[in-house]
């Protein structure tokens, strides 16, 4: 009787568990996303700075791809929504949107929203750190 108390017991837990996990990778892979693209954003800054010159991070919202001009291009999961506000804060949900970075630090974009689902993660343009992560609402 015990044994089957205890193996009850595990099958409860794992169980449980299981539900737990499905529903936290989803947001999970919506966090690395952002990370991802803001650690390429600051990337970009630090080259502009150091060649003293200008780099530009290009993002294809349609074709969900992004990358640093001459560099490897990177894949947005197909079901993550990009949505971009620029200086004006307009928002931008279709097209190419290229942040230009000088040597002297300067860059045109607001942020950049992630979402799936309920979840949103927005990117977000600071002047020392170059880009921030904030979590939106779930």
């Amino acid at each position: 009787m015990e044994v089957m108390l205890v193996g009850f017991l595990i099958v409860l837990i794992l169980g449980i568990s299981t539900v737990f996990l499905v529903h936290s990778l989803p947001a999970a892979g919506l966090r690395a996303t952002a990370n991802e693209m803001a650690a390429t954003i600051k990337y970009g800054k630090y080259l502009a700075k150091a060649n003293n010159g200008k780099q530009v991070f290009d993002i294809d919202i349609d074709s969900k791809t992004y990358a640093l001009e001459g560099r490897e291009t990177k894949k947005i999961p197909p079901d993550i929504v990009i949505t971009i506000l620029d200086t004006n804060l307009d928002v931008i949900s279709k097209g190419r949107f290229s942040i230009v970075f000088d040597a002297m630090g300067g860059n045109d974009w607001h942020s950049i929203i992630l979402s799936r689902g309920r979840s949103r993660t927005t990117i977000a343009m600071d002047p020392v750190m170059t880009a921030v992560i904030a979590e939106g609402e779930k």
